[in-house]
């Protein structure tokens, strides 16, 4: 994120410019919160303030290097897939943040994301033709990982 910070003076005007640089860094560092997006002229309502003010207070820590992603697994091939783990990379420490399962129907988790990226791990024998994805997704089938770097749909048929 590359958010620069205003430095507000009493007198100030706030703009849509202003307020709408303020909203898309604090929904980049809380992926549940829809950033509001302000016209100029626009008032500032108790209820988009407070819902600003809470997806502050519960955005993750102020820039840390975890994040999560809403990760949902759609099997629609009624075939069990064992499969890897979700891993966090520090590219040299590897650490393991689910057990080792397998995938038998659709389901949703939510993957720690460090520095943006998690992987998922899996054999060479998981069906990558079958696969197809949407989201904050990508898939290196010479290499059997998918790269996670954001809210997305994985689904297998």
């Amino acid at each position: 994120m590359s958010y620069t910070p205003t430095t507000w003076q009493s007198t100030d005007i706030v703009t849509a410019t202003r307020m709408n640089a303020l909203e898309q860094a604090v929904g980049d560092l809380n992926m549940s919160y829809t950033p509001n997006v302000w016209q100029n002229g626009d008032i500032l309502t108790a209820d988009k303030m407070n819902a600003l003010e809470q997806a502050v207070a519960s955005g993750g820590g102020g820039g840390g290097d975890l994040s999560e992603a809403n990760v949902t697994f759609v099997n629609n091939s009624a075939t069990y897939l064992p499969c890897g783990c979700f891993y966090v990379y520090d590219w040299g420490d590897e650490l393991g943040v689910m057990s080792d399962t397998g995938l038998f129907s659709s389901d949703t988790y939510i993957v720690p994301l460090y520095q943006g990226l998690a992987i998922w791990n899996f054999g060479d024998d998981f069906p990558f033709n079958r696969v197809t994805t949407s989201g904050d997704v990508a898939i290196d089938s010479e290499e059997f990982v998918i790269y996670i770097t954001g809210d997305c749909t994985i689904t297998l048929t």
